[in-house]
């Protein structure tokens, strides 16, 4: 038995103690590099320098300085569930405008709402008066994939087109199959050699005016207009 512990010890640390130091030491860097960039503007710009970006706001942003906002686009928090109509989305979707942004809308998913329920909340709210295609975001526990089909199926038959699916890895690849043939925006704040995503929102933390948004690019593959209603 000892000789069989001595085996095994041997092992870890020849094998699997390795692979655990390299897996941190990746981790840290690319924390380190996430921290670095939202106290550095432009640092994401040098290592990603595709043309096309923009934001995605809510109610949780505040003094937000609409002058300094570069980008071509913003996408705004609409609704959520059944019950909750974001206080901003009015006065944001205005200020957006005010400043040649075009405009999307975004509904976050709630259970225990049926798919068609939560889309004609969204459609009541938002109806024709966007630029972009309509967003789902699908960030919580609990969704059925019968219920994420549903809203996809309303929002195609009402504008046309099939919803873009945001979501971080481990939701895109959970509901996989309920977002077949969506555009993937993909929510990842470390460096991502990953090519499947239509946008990709690479910071929470984008520093503008000393306020922190959302920064997003659009895949070099696509551009604004394949976003376009």
């Amino acid at each position: 038995m000892s000789q069989l512990k001595l085996i095994v010890k041997v092992l870890f640390y020849a094998l699997v103690l390795p692979i655990l130091l390299i897996f941190g030491f990746v981790m840290i860097i690319g924390e380190v590099f996430c921290k670095y960039e939202s106290q550095t503007p432009g640092l994401y710009e040098k290592v990603y320098p595709q043309e096309t970006h923009g934001y995605d706001l809510s109610h949780h942003n505040k003094n937000i300085n609409w002058d300094k906002l570069e980008g071509q686009f913003v996408y705004l928090k609409a609704t959520e569930g059944t019950w909750f109509k974001d206080p901003k989305f009015e006065s944001y979707k205005k200020k957006a405008r005010k400043h040649n942004l075009k405009v999307g809308a975004y509904h976050f998913m709630r259970p225990k709402r049926t798919g068609k329920q939560q889309f004609n909340y969204f459609k009541m709210i938002v109806g024709n008066d966007i630029d972009l295609i309509p967003v789902l975001d699908i960030e919580v526990k609990g969704l059925s994939n019968k219920n994420i089909k549903e809203f996809i199926a309303e929002c195609e038959k009402y504008y046309g087109v099939k919803p873009m699916i945001y979501a971080n890895q481990k939701y895109y690849l959970k509901h996989k199959s309920a977002i077949k043939g969506c555009k993937w925006w993909m929510a990842h704040y470390h460096p991502s050699l990953k090519s499947n995503y239509a946008l990709w929102q690479f910071s929470d933390k984008k520093k503008i005016a000393g306020t922190s948004i959302d920064h997003n690019y659009i895949n070099p593959k696509y551009t604004l207009t394949d976003f376009m209603l």
